[in-house]
């Protein structure tokens, strides 16, 4: 057990990071929640509901509507009225959303694939293929305790 509590506090450590915290400011391209909401928004057919996506994307009410002011204000989104519930709004992409999203999607693989270049093919393999079974395992525990 207690090689099991090393990696785990040497895993921690490393979120905890100077060079973690420069990897997620370059990744992030200053926002990831915006790119998050973007990338959300565009994924759906129909217009989404604010509450929703707060919810999906595990973070409040009160920041998704910082967020989505700041989002109408840049043109990137519109807000919606809906037809039948007058009291509800929803929210859709714009023409210059989705063109944002795209550009900011092209940068997110140029920085990833740059990254698996520098590691080159054999780390940048093993390292999906660890980090994969990471996120199955911790899906499978929380399902488990839910």
């Amino acid at each position: 057990m207690e090689i099991e509590a090393q990696i785990t506090q040497s895993f921690i450590n490393m979120r905890s990071s100077q060079e973690y915290r420069d990897y997620l400011r370059a990744f992030a391209q200053k926002s990831f929640n915006i790119t998050q909401i973007l990338t959300y928004i565009d994924g759906h057919d129909a217009n989404v509901h604010p509450n929703r996506m707060a919810e999906d994307l595990s973070i409040t009410t009160a920041q998704m509507a910082v967020l989505l002011n700041h989002l109408e204000k840049t043109g990137y989104i519109e807000r919606i009225p809906d037809k039948e519930d007058h009291r509800r709004t929803d929210v859709r992409l714009t023409e210059a959303g989705k063109n944002y999203r795209k550009e900011l999607s092209k940068k997110y693989h140029a920085f990833i694939n740059e990254i698996f270049m520098r590691m080159g093919k054999e780390d940048a393999e093993r390292f999906v293929e660890l980090f994969s079974e990471f996120v199955k395992t911790g899906a499978q525990i929380y399902s488990e305790r839910t």
